[in-house]
């Protein structure tokens, strides 16, 4: 009888063992997949943020750029190319490029990119469309 018994336990026990251990396994395939995909929001949240975040050393590049694009300005205002009263317009934009206003509109989730480099990119483009469609027109009618 104890014989009987004895293989019967073993049997349960192997049994046991075989459930719990096909458990552990579905515990630790769901546990990776559950890894694998917050990797990749991890990796989706960090790229988005990189395409919003401004670093202290881009604020600093962008400082000492637009001082240099505020002296163009002043020269491109002598040629006629800016309008008279339009420079204390890029002074207003030098000033929102200041350290702190960045890091406080970045945190409330103020994208510079879109909202001024887009635009300065279309502005950019127009003044350039402009001058070299005038310099077209002026050459063909010579």
């Amino acid at each position: 009888m104890s014989g009987s018994f004895l293989g019967w336990n073993k049997r349960n026990f192997k049994k046991k063992s075989d459930e719990q251990q096909e458990i552990y396994q579905e515990i630790i395939i769901k546990l990776m997949n559950d890894k694998a995909e917050l990797e990749l929001i991890a990796g989706e949240y960090k790229s988005r943020y990189e395409k919003v975040n401004i670093s202290d050393d881009d604020i600093e590049y962008l400082q000492s750029s637009l001082e240099r694009l505020e002296r163009l300005a002043e020269i491109l205002k002598n040629y006629g190319v800016v309008p008279v009263g339009k420079d204390e317009d890029v002074r207003m934009v030098i000033d929102l490029f200041n350290k702190d206003t960045l890091k406080t509109a970045q945190l409330l989730g103020f994208n510079y990119r879109e909202a001024i480099g887009e635009p300065l990119t279309v502005a950019c483009a127009n003044v350039i469309n402009n001058k070299v469609g005038n310099t077209r027109t002026n050459q063909s009618k010579r």
